[in-house]
C-alpha cells in the first residue's frame, strides 16, 4: 500500500559560480570535486592543492593535527597535497539526515587557509553561505509553512579547477507548498 500524498513542495535547481580572485603563493587550490546529482547530499570530496615551500613543514604539522579524524584521508607528494573527506548520503530533500563531505572540506580547508594566513574565495564562500545551513538562511530564502515545513537547501555538486579559477555549488531546494518558487528563485537571483 502507498501513503496517499495530499501535497507537492516546490523544487528549484541551480548553481552559484564563483571566480577566484585571490592568488596565493603559501597555498594554492588546484581542484575540488564533491557529489555526483543536485539531489543527493555528497558523501565523498576530494580536494588537491599545491603547497608553497615555505609553508609546507607547517601543513604537515596542520594535517597531523587531523589525523584522529574519521572521515578523512590525506597524502603529500612533494609538494602536493591531495585530500579526501567523506560523509553520509541522503536526499536533497533531507539533507539534515547526510553528513556533507563537500562542508567538512570546505571546514578543513578554512583552517589550513587561516594557518597559511592566506585566503581563498572559493572556499571563503561556501564557508559564508552554506556550511551548517539546511534551511536557507544565509541565503535569504527561508521559509516554512504548517503543512509541509521548513524550506530545505541541499548542495550536491561542488566543482572548482585552478584551470579556470572558478568552480560553482549546486543546489536543490524544496520549497514549502504554500510558499512560491518563483519568490525564492527572485531570491536567490538577488544573493547571487
Amino acid at each position: 500500500s502507498f501513503p496517499i500524498i495530499n501535497a507537492e513542495v516546490g523544487i528549484a535547481f541551480g548553481k552559484f559560480h564563483v571566480k577566484e580572485h585571490c592568488r596565493n603563493s603559501r597555498l594554492l587550490l588546484r581542484s575540488f570535486s564533491a557529489g555526483r546529482a543536485y539531489n543527493c547530499v555528497p558523501d565523498l570530496c576530494t580536494a588537491v592543492l599545491t603547497v608553497g615551500a615555505d609553508f609546507l613543514p607547517d601543513a604537515k604539522k596542520y594535517m597531523l593535527t587531523k589525523d584522529k579524524i574519521d572521515n578523512l584521508e590525506y597524502t603529500f607528494e612533494g609538494n602536493t597535497l591531495t585530500l579526501t573527506t567523506y560523509g553520509k548520503s541522503a536526499h536533497g530533500s533531507v539533507p539534515e539526515l547526510g553528513i556533507n563531505a563537500a562542508y567538512n572540506m570546505l571546514r578543513l580547508l578554512g583552517g589550513l587557509y587561516a594557518c597559511a594566513e592566506e585566503e581563498n574565495d572559493f572556499v571563503s564562500y561556501g564557508l559564508q553561505w552554506f556550511v551548517g545551513d539546511t534551511k536557507g538562511v544565509r541565503v535569504g530564502v527561508a521559509c516554512s509553512d504548517a503543512q509541509t515545513g521548513d524550506l530545505s537547501l541541499n548542495v550536491g555538486m561542488v566543482e572548482y579547477s585552478d584551470a579556470t579559477k572558478s568552480g560553482f555549488y549546486s543546489f536543490d531546494i524544496r520549497v514549502p507548498v504554500t510558499k512560491s518558487v518563483k519568490t525564492v528563485e527572485e531570491g536567490l537571483k538577488r544573493f547571487a
